[in-house]
């Protein structure tokens, strides 16, 4: 699996307007990170030419990861289980017909963004249903930028290192986990 992601930041000593400005400059320099790697990369430092990168604030600290590409005979990112539950019901939606899944269903860096957080919380507390990863999520917030140009859901082009809305899969699941937009 190609994706790239930074180092984990403390933010206990910031503010609220300082831990939102130092969540955008993360989620943008990562996208310039991804989309200027070359050559033999480490596991996790991957070019990525286009996709998006996420940042996601939680208690004291902000995580940063970009979508997740395949290699062939690569697989995805170990989702955590309940995160894999909040999709599988995006999922069953779109096969009733009530909404349209996003181009990158499950690969997103909100994925990988959400999925990283619950594990690690997971490790001091039990976290197995969507309703226990909302609670464990309480407070936190994410920031989506285009690595590359990319379409948001209407089909507007969305220039490198700019806001990119959550995808139509990416939406409900952060609306059922309770994390909130930064835009």
């Amino acid at each position: 699996m190609r994706h790239h992601r930074r180092d984990v930041l403390d933010v206990s000593g910031l503010d609220a307007s300082q831990r939102m400005r130092l969540l955008e400059h993360e989620a943008g320099e990562l996208a310039n990170d991804a989309q200027k790697a070359s050559g033999q990369q480490p596991e996790g430092k991957d070019r990525i030419p286009q996709g998006c990168s996420g940042a996601l604030v939680h208690d004291d600290v902000i995580t940063s990861h970009t979508s997740s590409q395949g290699r062939h005979g690569q697989k995805y990112p170990d989702t955590h289980s309940a995160l894999q539950s909040a999709y599988d019901d995006v999922q069953a939606r779109a096969d009733r017909g009530e909404l349209v899944l996003g181009r990158g269903h499950g690969r997103c860096a909100e994925v990988s963004l959400i999925s990283d957080r619950l594990h690690e919380l997971g490790r001091t507390e039990s976290i197995s249903t969507t309703d226990d990863a909302r609670r464990a999520l309480a407070g936190s917030k994410i920031y989506t930028v285009a690595v590359g140009e990319q379409f948001d859901n209407d089909g507007n082009k969305v220039a490198h290192g700019s806001y990119l809305p959550p995808c139509r899969s990416c939406g409900p699941v952060l609306e059922a986990l309770g994390v909130g937009l930064h835009s």
